[in-house]
């Protein structure tokens, strides 16, 4: 299906998701993309909400080295790299003194940039169900309002949820007062899934900032 997108030329991206089962497998996964010509690797870190119970998550010492693996990929391989749900990605990357903004060094300008910094669920996403139920993000199901009896601008603007993701000074934890805070904030919807509280700590990052150390 892949050469068939080639011959025709779309542009492909290949979404996949880190967990127990394939952590092993990520040098693997990014050398036989780098042969199918897609434009962007989409690497979803596991929530655990849905079939993602069904899974395990890996340690957040795991998402190091994977980052890591992730890190090197961007500088060789010919197609954009982002993740989903691992906001803590941008903090590794400028710490190497990277732009966390470019999926890679290869390839047009053009197709190198994506999502802005400091997106995250609630802040710059919004998810809205096909029934109409709207939600922060596709994997924090905390109903803020239904389409169309209610309004999707005022929900993401006004609604009590949506502002408190976006006032990263008041989240749980290590992460209110993280050095990266505003430009990570860590995944709301995995604090969720696994504390039952959106705006605790994230629970798979091992950075401190040096003031909580």
């Amino acid at each position: 299906m892949l050469a068939d997108a080639r011959k025709l030329g779309v542009h492909v991206q290949v979404n996949t998701t880190i967990s127990q089962r394939n952590v092993h497998q990520v040098d693997a996964i990014a050398d036989l993309l780098g042969q199918q010509g897609i434009m962007m690797w989409s690497v979803f870190f596991l929530i655990p909400v849905g079939r993602g119970l069904l899974e395990t998550r890996i340690s957040p010492e795991d998402y190091e080295v994977v980052f890591e693996k992730l890190w090197l990929h961007s500088q060789r391989q010919p197609y954009a790299i982002k993740t989903t749900e691992a906001p803590h990605y941008r903090r590794f990357v400028m710490e190497r003194n990277g732009d966390p903004l470019a999926g890679s060094k290869q390839g047009p300008a053009s197709q190198r940039r994506h999502v802005p910094l400091g997106i995250g669920d609630g802040k710059g996403i919004m998810f809205v169900s096909h029934t109409g139920e709207i939600y922060p993000a596709g994997f924090l199901p905390l109903r803020c309002g239904r389409f169309p009896n209610d309004s999707v601008v005022e929900a993401y603007q006004q609604h009590p949820t949506f502002r408190a993701l976006r006032r990263p000074d008041e989240f749980g934890g290590k992460c209110g007062s993280c050095d990266y805070r505003d430009i990570c904030g860590g995944s709301r919807s995995r604090a969720f899934a696994v504390t039952g509280d959106p705006l605790a700590a994230e629970p798979d990052c091992v950075f401190e900032s040096a003031a909580v150390a």
